[in-house]
C-alpha cells in the first residue's frame, strides 16, 4: 500500500514493493529513501519524451492508495497528459 501525498511524495505505508513497481516510480520521482519518492517534472519530462505514459502512473498509484488522489498529483497527472512525446 503506498500514500500519495499533496505535496507529490509517494511513501510505501505498508508492505514493499516489488522491483517493476519501484522501477516505475523511479521513471517518474526522485528517490528520497528506501520507501519515499518525490514526483518530479523533470523526470515526468524524460519519462514521456522517451516514450512512458502519464496514466500508467496514474493507474498505478490510483490503484495502490486507498484515498482519492491529491489535487496537486492530479494537477501534475493533467499538465504532462498534455505534454506531447516528441519524436
Amino acid at each position: 500500500r503506498l500514500t500519495v501525498l499533496p505535496s507529490r511524495r509517494v511513501t510505501v505505508s505498508s508492505g514493499t514493493l516489488s522491483l517493476d513497481e519501484a522501477m516505475l516510480l523511479d521513471t517518474w520521482a526522485d528517490k528520497e529513501s528506501d520507501d519515499t519518492w518525490h514526483l518530479d517534472q523533470e523526470k515526468a519530462i524524460n519519462a514521456i519524451e522517451t516514450g512512458g505514459q502519464i496514466a500508467e502512473l496514474h493507474q498505478f498509484l490510483h490503484a495502490r492508495d486507498a484515498q482519492e488522489l491529491p489535487e496537486p498529483v492530479e494537477g501534475f497527472r493533467a499538465t504532462n497528459r498534455s505534454r506531447p512525446a516528441s519524436g
